[in-house]
């Protein structure tokens, strides 16, 4: 058994005293937190707020590399319903860009 600084904190954290009480608990708490998380940046990427869409934008991709498609199977399914619903309210995709659609 290690006696090093690392094995004192590892010990004393509530993370092990919960873990060592409650196995299933500490995975349950972390499994339950994590979809609660995935649901409110899910809900909140639509915000008026261009600055605040690119990093809630940014905090998906970045559990999305992780957990899509194993642990978030209804990331994409929820994105695609996204963007035809932004295309659709705003006259399509040319009309938000400004296009010409002549051109």
């Amino acid at each position: 058994m290690s006696h090093g600084p690392m094995s004192y904190i590892n010990m004393h954290t509530w993370k092990a005293r919960l873990g060592n009480i409650f196995p299933g608990f500490y995975w349950f708490l972390i499994h339950f937190s994590l979809a609660v998380i995935r649901r409110l940046l899910l809900s909140t990427l639509d915000d008026p707020n261009r600055k605040l869409c690119t990093a809630i934008s940014m905090a998906v991709v970045a559990i999305a590399i992780y957990d899509w498609p194993e642990s978030w199977p209804d990331l994409l399914p929820f994105l695609l319903k996204l963007i035809g619903d932004q295309t659709s309210m705003n006259g399509g995709v040319e009309k938000e860009r400004g296009c010409n659609s002549t051109r």
